[in-house]
C-alpha cells in the first residue's frame, strides 16, 4: 500500500488565509482495501479529525485501530463537542495532540482534512508504507454568526466527513483484524 494520493485539492476559500480556495468537485473517494489503522489529521485536531476518529471508533469498534491529531493541536472545542453529542458520539475526554506525539509509522494510511496536515502527512511518510489522503472538508477556525449559525456550518462538517468515511468504509468492507480503539 505504499502510495500516496490526493483526492481534492484544497478547502474553502472564506478560511483561515493559509486554506486555498474549495476545488469546484468533490474529491473522488475510493472504498478502502484491508484497512486496519488510520490516523486523521488536520490543524489543530479539536474539531475535523477528532470527528472523523469518534466516527470511525463509533462504527468499526475493534476493528480499525483509528487515531488523530493536528499540525499543532489546539484546545477541544465545544461546538464539535455539541453536534457530536446529537449523534451520540462523546468528544468530551478528547485531547488535541499532534503529529509529534504518535508513531505514525504504524498507519495503513493519513487522511488529512486541511493542507497544511496534508502536507505533513506527506512529509513523514515520504520513507514509510503508508498512503495519504486528503479531503478538503471546511475549516470552522474563526467562524462567526449565531450560535445557532455556527452549530449549522459544525452538523455540515459533521454530516460531510460522515459521508465521505460512509464511501471510504463501507461496512461491508471493514478489515476484520482486530485492532484497539
Amino acid at each position: 500500500m505504499a502510495h500516496n494520493e490526493d483526492n481534492g485539492k484544497a478547502a474553502s476559500a472564506g478560511e483561515a488565509s493559509t486554506e486555498a480556495q474549495k476545488p469546484d468537485t468533490k474529491p473522488d473517494i475510493t472504498p478502502a482495501q484491508n484497512v486496519s489503522s488510520i490516523l486523521f489529521a488536520c490543524n489543530i485536531n479539536a474539531v475535523r479529525s477528532a470527528m472523523a476518529e469518534a466516527m470511525v471508533k463509533s462504527r468499526f469498534p475493534g476493528r480499525i485501530f483509528t487515531d488523530s491529531c493536528g499540525v499543532a493541536p489546539g484546545q477541544p472545542d465545544g461546538f464539535a463537542i455539541a453536534v457530536m453529542a446529537e449523534i451520540e458520539l462523546d468528544l468530551t475526554s478528547h485531547q488535541p495532540k499532534g503529529f509529534n506525539d504518535l508513531d505514525c509509522d504504524f498507519y495503513d494510511v493519513i487522511i488529512s482534512f486541511s493542507p497544511e496536515a496534508h502536507a505533513r502527512a506527506q512529509d513523514i511518510t515520504r520513507n514509510i508504507d503508508c498512503a495519504t489522503i486528503y479531503w478538503p472538508v471546511d475549516n470552522l477556525a474563526g467562524l462567526q454568526g449565531s450560535r445557532e449559525e455556527r452549530l449549522r456550518a459544525y452538523r455540515a462538517v459533521r454530516d460531510d466527513i460522515a459521508g465521505k468515511l460512509a464511501t471510504y468504509l463501507p461496512d461491508d468492507g471493514a478489515d476484520e483484524k482486530s485492532g484497539e480503539t
